[in-house]
C-alpha cells in the first residue's frame, strides 16, 4: 500500500484565511482535491499529520470544528478505545477536545456541550474553549461488542430535530442493552433508529428493518432520511430511505421478496459504501438548495445530492447529482456537516482505500458555493445563546429568532425561550395563531409550547385547534406532538384528520392515533387501511397494533377487521396482529374461530394469524448477525409464552372442523408451530380424509414435527404403491428419509428404479444418500448418467454420503461410458469419495485428456504416493486451491516419491517451475506425524526396542491398561501438535511415547524445531538420544541422519497441567532436486508494479476469473448474475469502490484487509475437531460456518469449546503464482471495470 507523505506546500502551511469565524485552509495543488460543480469550491483545511483518520464532524455556531479521529479502525485495535476529537479554531490553533474515546461515529453540538457516541458509550462533554470536560455518559452501552473485526455496522451518527430529540442511526449489529438515565430502554435487533433527548431522557426505538447507514439527514420539517449500506450481492443495494416513527424496512428477512406489510426505499443506487448524510436547512444558499440530501459515498467516491420532495405519505428524489467526485488524490468521504456560515459543507475525507493498516491518511474539506450569501443577518444574541453563554435576548427578539430562515437561529431560540418556561406561553401561542408568519416559526411555537407543558391539556388543546389550519405543514407538526404527548382528548379530532385531503398529513394523524392509543380509533383505522397510499396506510396498521398493546380487551375490535369484506382491510388487519405475542389478541383470534356463522374464509385467515404466535423466538444476546442473514433462515419460534397453549389447543380443535378449509388451515398451522402434540390428529386425520391436498398437508407436517415415528405405517404404503400415490410421492420421500425406519428404508430402496419425475427422483436420490442405504447403490449409480443434471448430482450427492466401496465398484465401470458427461460425473463422484482405492481409477481418468482436470481434483484430495504424476501437473496448475491441494499431498508421501522424482529429474521430464515447488516442499519444515503409546508409569522403563519398536505388538500400562501404538488423526488437527493427555485420557503423573520416521534424501544433518509441555522430555534418532529437558520451552537442534528414514523416538513425562509437543523437521538441502535449475519465482513486486503501469484486458480478465479449471475466482465470489459463489462477497461495482493499487493489494495479500463479516473463524469442538470458515449466521444457541468450498455447516455452541476469529483470509494466498505479469494485469482490469453504472434518471 502506498503511504501518503505530507506535500512540503502543507508542511509550510502557506495559510489562506477565509475570515475570523473559520479555521484557515491550507494551499494544494487543485487536481488533489475533490472535482466540485460550478460555482462551488473545495479547500482543504487540515491533512496529515495534522489530522488522521477522520471519521466524523461538527461544528459550533462560533466557528470551531470538531473531528473525530478513528485510529482503532487502522493502525490501533480495534477494541481498545485510542479515538479521540480534535477542536480546528478559526485563529487556527487546534486542542485535543477529548480522547481515549470508542470509535468516534457520532457527535452533535448543543449549547456548549459535546454529544459523542463512541460506541458502545453515548456520552457528553461540556466545552471549555475546545476542550472537552466533565464527561458523562448518558448510555453506558449501546452494543457491548461492536468490533469483532473492526467497527462497522454499529450504532454511529446523530442529529438534533425540531422535536428536542437526537436522532441517532445504528447499523445492523444493533442497540442491545441501552438504558437511559430515566430507566427506559432500547433495543434494535437489526438497523434502524433511536431517540433520546440531550438529558439522557425519552429513549426509545424510532425505526427498525435497515441494514448498514451511519447518518441520519433530518430536514427542517424532521422528515429523517438515511443512506444504506449493500448486503454484498443479495438485492438490498445501497439505498436512500424516509424513516419514519414505527417503520420497518424487511431487513433481513423481509425484503427478498419484499413483503406487502414493510415500508420502502425510495430508490437504490446498485453497489457502493454510503456513509455521512445531512441535509441542508440553512438559509445562505440559492433556494435550490432549500432542503436538499447531501450523502457521502465512500465507495464510488462522490458526494451526492438529492433533491427530494412529498409524494404521498412519503418523499420521492426528483434530481440527483454527482456533487463531489474523486481528484487525483482518493477521495472516501466519511462525514459531513453544514459550516457555521451556512456557505456549504464540512467534510471528512478518510483518503485511503481501506482500513485495519498502519496507513497515514486523512483530510478536512470544505465545499464552499462562490456565489453570494442569501443569509439573512444572526441575531447578535445567537452566537453565545448557542455555546452556553450569557447573551442578551428579550423574549420578543427570541419569539423573532423563531422567524428567521436560519435553522440555527431557530432552534436556539427555541430552546432558550424554552428555558423561560411559562411566561413566554402567551406569545408563542400568539405566533402560532399569525398566518402571515412563516410556517418554520409556527411549527418552533408549537415544539415550543410542548417542551414548555406539553403534559398540559389545556395546552394540547391550545395546540390542536391548528389540525384545522390551512397550512398542512403546520397540521402535520400539531399532529406529531399530539400524537407523542398521547393527547387522548384530541382523538376525535385527529380522527377526522384520516380524512385530510393531503396523504402526508393522513400519515402523521395514523401514527398519533397509534401514540394515543384510544379505542375509539379502531374502526376509522380499519376502515383506513383500503388507502392505495403506501406510508399512511402503513401507519394504519401500526396504530391499531400500538393501540391493541394499551389494552388486551381492544384486540377483539381490531380482529373484526378480518371479517371486513374489503380484502385491503382483511390484509391490513393481519399485518397489524403479525408478530404480536399478546395473550388478549390470541383469545380473540380463538374466540373468531370459534364462532358460530363465521365466514370460513375469516376463520382461515385467523388460524394463518393465530399459528405464527405458537411460541416466540428466543430473546436476542446482542450478537451479530453477519453480513448476509438472509441466506440463512429466520429464527422460528422454540419459547412457551402464556399464549402457546391457547394457539395450540385451537390448532387442534380445528383439526377436527367441519369445513375443509379450516383443517387445511389447521394443518398448515401445524407446520408452523411443528409440536409433538398434533401427532395422533393427524395421523387420524390422514386415514379418515382420502383427499389429495388433505393427505399432502399432513405429510408436509410430519416432515417438520420433531418426532414423525408414528407416521412410518402410512408412510412406508405410500412408498410402496407409487404409481396410486404418485401426488403424494414427493411429501413421503421427505417424511421417509426422516424416519428411516426398516419398511422404509427397503421401500425407499425400491423406489430408486422406478420410473419416477426428475424432481422426486432427485429427492429420493438424496434421501437414500441422507440414511446411508448401501443396497441402494448399484440402482444409484445407474442413475449418474441420467439427462437431468440435479438428478446426476443427486446421484453423486447419495454415493459420497454412502462412502463405501460398494459406490466405488458401483460407479467405477461408469468410468468407461462411452458419453463424456457420465464419466466427467463419475470421476467427480469417484473423487468426492476421498477413499484410497479411488486412487487407480482415478489415474486411469488422469490418463485421459477430456477427465483429466476432474481426476486431478479428486486425486489432490488425496495421500498416495501412485498419484505423483498428478501432484506434478497440478503444482503447474493456475488455480492456487489445487496447487496448495497438490502441494500438501506431495508433502505427505514425500519421502516414498522422492526417488521417482529424482527419476523424471534424470530424464528432464520436470519443468523448471515444477522443480521451484518441489524445492519448496522438501526445504519446508515438515511437521512431525506421530503414532502414540502409553500411558505408563512415571518410573517404567522404555518397553521397546529404540531403533526398531514393534509396532504391532500389545503393552500393558499404567492400571493395567492394554493397548497398541496408535497412529494421531491429523484431518481435523494440527498433525504437528501433539497434545498427550487429550490421546491418552487419563490425569495425575503418565508417561507416553511417539514415534515417527523422518525421511532424508542423502545422509546429512536435520533440523527439528518445536516447543514442548510438562514435566520431561527426551528425543532419541536412530537410537541415539538427541535431546533431554526436565523444563518446559523451545527445541531447536541438529542431528544426524542417514539416507531415507530415520526412527525418531519420544519419551514425554507430566505430574499434571499441560502435556504437549510440537515439532517440524528440515531435512537437508542437497541431492539431485537441490541441484536442478529451478525457475526463479516471478517477485509478487513485479505483479503490482505491472498492473499498475500497463492496463490488461477486461474481457482476457473475466475469463481468467470465470475459469473453473484456471484461477476458478467464480467459485467463491460472483458478480451480479456471473455465477453463484456464496464465499466470498459480491464483486459487483468493486472497481467503483476501490481503484487499481488496492484491487491489487487485495488480490495479491488478501489478508491484508478483510472486509467485517467476512473474517474466517477457527472453532474447536468438544468432540476435537477444528473447523475453519466464514460466519454466515449467528442465534443464540447456534454459530452457522461457511467453508471454502461453500458448504455451510451449523454447529451448537454448547459443543465449541474455543472460537477464535483469525487474521487470514479463506482466499489463498499466492493466486498469481500461476500468472503471468500480462495474465495479472488482465484480471486487475476485468476487476476494474466493474463500476456498475448508476440508474441515470435518479
Amino acid at each position: 500500500m502506498k503511504s501518503f507523505s505530507v506535500p512540503l506546500l502543507w508542511v509550510s502551511l502557506c495559510l489562506t484565511y477565509w475570515g475570523t469565524s473559520t479555521p484557515s485552509v491550507w494551499a494544494v495543488d487543485p487536481a488533489e482535491l475533490p472535482k466540485c460543480p460550478p460555482g462551488w469550491k473545495v479547500e482543504l483545511v487540515a491533512a496529515v499529520p495534522k489530522i488522521q483518520h477522520p471519521s466524523v464532524v461538527c461544528c459550533a455556531p462560533d466557528g470551531r470544528v470538531f473531528v473525530g479521529e478513528d485510529p482503532m479502525d487502522m493502525g490501533s485495535d480495534s477494541r481498545t478505545p485510542t479515538d479521540r476529537i480534535l477542536c480546528f479554531h478559526p485563529d487556527g490553533k487546534v486542542t485535543v477536545f477529548a480522547d481515549n474515546l470508542y470509535a468516534v461515529f457520532g457527535m452533535a453540538y448543543i449549547d456548549g456541550k459535546l454529544f459523542v457516541h463512541h460506541c458502545p458509550k453515548f456520552s457528553v462533554f461540556t466545552d471549555d474553549h475546545g476542550v472537552g470536560k466533565d464527561r458523562q455518559d448518558l448510555i453506558e452501552c449501546t452494543n457491548p461488542n461492536p468490533a469483532p473485526g473492526f467497527n462497522d455496522h454499529i450504532p454511529s451518527n446523530m442529529r438534533l430535530a425540531m422535536d428536542g430529540y437526537l436522532y441517532v442511526s445504528t447499523g445492523d449489529k444493533g442497540v442491545f442493552g441501552a438504558v437511559g438515565k430515566d430507566g427506559r430502554k432500547c433495543e434494535i435487533y437489526g438497523g434502524g433508529v433511536f431517540r433520546i433527548r440531550p438529558d439522557g431522557t425519552g429513549l426509545e426505538t424510532y425505526c427498525t428493518g435497515t441494514r448498514n447507514h451511519l447518518d441520519v439527514a433530518i430536514n427542517r420539517e424532521d422528515e429523517i432520511f438515511t443512506y444504506d449500506n449493500t448486503d454484498d450481492g443479495n438485492g438490498w443495494w445501497t439505498r436512500v430511505t424516509h424513516m419514519v416513527d414505527g417503520g420497518f424496512y424487511g431487513y433481513p428477512w423481509d425484503y427478498k421478496p419484499r413483503r406487502p406489510y414493510t415500508l420502502w426505499m425510495m430508490t437504490d443506487y446498485g453497489g457502493g459504501a454510503p456513509t455521512g448524510a445531512t441535509a441542508y436547512n440553512e438559509d445562505a444558499l440559492p433556494e435550490v438548495y432549500q432542503g436538499n440530501l447531501f450523502l457521502c459515498e465512500w465507495g464510488r467516491k462522490q458526494l451526492l445530492r438529492l433533491i427530494v420532495q412529498r409524494e404521498g405519505g412519503s418523499y420521492k428524489i426528483v434530481k440527483r447529482e454527482d456533487f463531489l467526485t474523486s481528484g487525483t488524490k482518493e477521495f472516501r468521504p466519511v462525514g459531513i456537516c453544514t459550516t457555521p456560515d451556512g456557505m456549504g459543507f464540512y467534510v471528512t475525507d478518510w483518503n485511503f482505500s481501506g482500513w485495519k493498516q498502519n496507513v497515514p491518511a486523512g483530510r478536512l474539506l470544505k465545499v464552499t458555493y462562490t456565489g453570494a450569501s442569501k443569509a439573512t443577518e444572526k441575531p447578535k444574541w445567537f452566537v453565545p445563546a448557542a455555546i452556553g453563554e450569557k447573551f442578551e435576548a428579550s423574549n420578543e427578539d427570541l419569539i423573532a429568532g423563531l422567524k428567521h430562515p436560519s435553522q440555527e437561529v431557530r432552534l436556539v431560540a427555541q430552546r432558550r425561550l424554552i428555558e423561560r418556561g411559562p411566561e413566554v406561553s402567551k406569545p408563542l401561542l400568539t405566533l402560532l395563531s399569525d398566518n402571515s408568519s412563516p410556517a418554520y416559526a409556527r411549527w418552533s411555537a408549537i415544539w415550543a409550547l410542548d417542551a414548555i407543558s406539553g403534559d398540559s391539556p389545556a395546552t394540547r388543546k391550545d395546540i390542536a385547534v391548528y389540525l384545522g389550519d390551512s397550512d398542512p405543514s403546520v397540521r402535520r407538526q400539531v399532529l406529531r406532538e399530539l400524537g407523542s404527548r398521547s393527547a387522548n382528548e384530541a382523538t376525535s379530532k385527529i380522527i377526522s384528520c384520516l380524512e385530510d385531503a393531503d396523504a402526508s398529513v393522513r400519515f402523521q394523524a395514523a401514527t398519533a392515533l397509534g401514540r394515543i392509543g384510544n379505542s375509539a380509533a379502531i374502526t376509522p383505522l380499519l376502515q383506513y387501511l383500503k388507502t392505495e397510499d403506501l406510508f399512511s396506510r402503513y401507519a394504519a396498521f401500526t396504530a391499531l397494533n400500538r393501540i391493541g398493546h394499551t389494552d388486551p380487551k381492544y384486540w377483539d375490535k381490531i380482529v373484526v377487521g378480518l371479517s371486513d369484506p374489503n380484502p385491503r382491510i382483511q390484509e391490513g388487519t393481519t399485518f397489524a396482529i403479525r408478530e404480536t405475542f399478546e395473550n388478549g389478541l390470541v383469545y380473540a383470534l380463538k374466540e373468531l374461530i370459534a364462532e358460530p356463522g363465521t365466514n370460513p374464509s375469516v376463520r382461515v385467515q385467523a388460524l394463518h394469524s393465530l399459528a405464527e404466535l405458537h411460541r416466540k423466538p428466543a430473546p436476542w444476546k446482542g450478537q451479530w448477525w453477519g453480513t448476509q442473514p438472509v441466506r440463512s433462515p429466520k429464527p422460528h419460534g422454540t419459547l412457551d409464552w402464556v399464549g402457546t397453549k391457547t394457539v395450540l389447543n385451537t390448532l387442534a380443535a380445528s383439526l377436527k372442523d367441519g369445513d375443509p378449509q379450516v383443517v387445511h388451515a389447521a394443518i398448515e398451522g401445524v407446520i408452523v408451530a411443528q409440536d409433538e402434540q398434533f401427532v395422533p390428529g393427524l395421523v387420524e386425520l390422514f386415514q379418515k380424509d382420502s383427499s389429495t391436498e388433505t393427505r399432502k398437508l399432513v405429510l408436509r407436517a410430519a416432515a417438520v414435527i420433531s418426532k414423525p415415528a408414528p407416521f412410518t405405517d402410512l408412510v412406508t404404503k405410500v412408498l410402496e404403491d407409487p404409481v396410486a400415490n404418485k401426488s403424494l410421492l414427493d411429501e413421503a420421500i421427505r417424511v421417509g428419509d426422516r424416519i428411516g425406519s426398516p419398511g422404509i428404508q427397503t421401500a425407499l430402496v425400491k423406489l430408486v428404479s422406478q420410473d419416477l419425475p426428475p424432481e422426486t427422483l432427485s429427492k429420493l436420490l438424496r434421501a437414500v444418500g441422507n440414511r446411508g442405504l448401501k443396497d441402494a447403490i448399484p440402482a444409484v449409480a445407474n442413475r449418474v448418467s441420467n439427462d437431468n443434471a440435479n438428478v446426476r448430482e443427486s446421484a453423486v450427492f447419495a454415493l459420497t454420503k454412502m462412502g463405501d466401496a460398494a459406490s466405488l465398484h458401483a460407479l467405477t465401470p461408469l468410468l468407461s461410458s462411452p458419453n463424456l458427461e457420465t464419466r466427467k460425473v463419475a470421476v467427480n463422484a469417484i473423487g468426492s469419495l476421498k477413499s484410497p482405492a479411488a486412487t487407480e481409477g482415478l489415474l486411469g481418468a488422469f490418463d485421459r485428456a477430456e477427465t483429466r482436470y476432474e481426476a486431478l481434483l479428486g486425486l489432490s484430495k488425496l495421500t498416495d504416493s501412485r498419484a505423483l504424476p498428478a501432484y506434478l501437473v497440478g503444482l503447474a496448475s493456475k488455480n492456487a486451491t489445487l496447487r496448495a491441494d497438490c502441494r500438501k499431498a506431495l508433502s505427505d508421501v514425500r519421502n516414498l516419491v522422492y526417488p521417482e522424482i529424482e527419476k523424471r529429474l534424470d530424464a528432464g521430464a520436470i519443468s523448471p517451475e515444477v522443480v521451484g515447488e518441489l524445492q519448496s516442499i522438501y526445504a519446508a519444515k515438515s511437521p512431525i506425524k506421530w503414532k502414540l503409546l502409553g500411558p505408563f508409569a512415571v518410573d517404567s522403563e522404555i518397553p521397546f526396542d529404540l531403533q526398531k519398536p514393534d509396532l504391532r505388538k500389545e503393552y500393558s500400562g499404567r492400571e493395567a491398561r492394554k493397548f497398541r501404538w496408535k497412529s494421531i488423526p491429523t484431518q481435523d488437527r494440527d498433525p504437528a501438535n501433539l497434545d498427550w493427555r487429550r490421546e491418552v485420557r487419563i490425569d495425575g503423573p503418565s508417561k507416553a511415547f511417539g514415534q515417527s520416521e523422518v525421511y532424508s534424501p542423502v545422509a546429512g544433518e536435520i533440523t527439528l524445531e518445536g516447543s514442548f509441555s510438562g514435566a520431561e522430555l527426551r528425543l532419541w534418532l536412530n537410537g541415539e538420544q538427541i535431546f533431554k529437558s526436565e523444563k518446559a520451552g523451545r527445541i531447536s537442534l541438529n542431528a544426524k541422519t542417514q539416507a531415507g528414514e530415520n526412527m525418531l523416538i519420544a519419551e514425554a513425562l507430566t505430574t499434571g497441567g499441560s502435556w504437549t509437543l510440537r515439532l517440524a523437521a528440515n531435512t537437508p538441502k542437497s541431492g539431485k532436486l537441490f541441484a536442478a535449475s529451478a525457475a526463479k519465482p516471478i517477485d509478487i513486486k513485479k505483479f503490482s508494479e505491472h498492473a499498475l503501469k500497463k492496463s490488461g484486458s477486461a474481457e482476457r480478465g473475466k475469463l481468467l476469473f470465470s475459469d473453473i479449471q484456471g484461477l476458478g475466482c467464480i467459485k467463491c465470489h460472483k458478480v451480479g448474475n456471473l455465477g453463484t459463489g456464496e464465499v466470498g462477497p459480491d464483486l459487483l461495482g468493486v472497481g467503483a469502490k476501490y481503484n487499481r493499487e488496492i484491487l491489487i493489494e487485495s488480490v495479491l495479500y488478501p489478508s491484508k484487509q478483510i472486509l467485517d463479516g467476512y473474517q474466517q473463524t477457527r472453532i474447536a469442538t468438544s468432540s476435537g475437531q477444528v473447523k475453519l470458515g466464514i460466519v454466515r449466521g449467528e442465534t443464540g444457541d447456534a454459530i452457522t460456518l461457511i467453508d471454502v468450498d461453500g458448504k455451510k455447516e451449523s454447529i451448537k455452541k454448547v459443543d465449541i469449546e474455543e472460537r477464535k476469529v483469525l487474521d487470514k483470509s479463506l482466499m489463498p494466498d499466492g493466486l498469481q503464482a500461476g500468472l503471468s505479469l500480462q495474465d495479472f494485469s488482465d484480471l486487475i482490469a476485468f476487476l476494474e471495470s466493474l463500476k456498475e453504472k448508476p440508474p441515470e434518471k435518479k
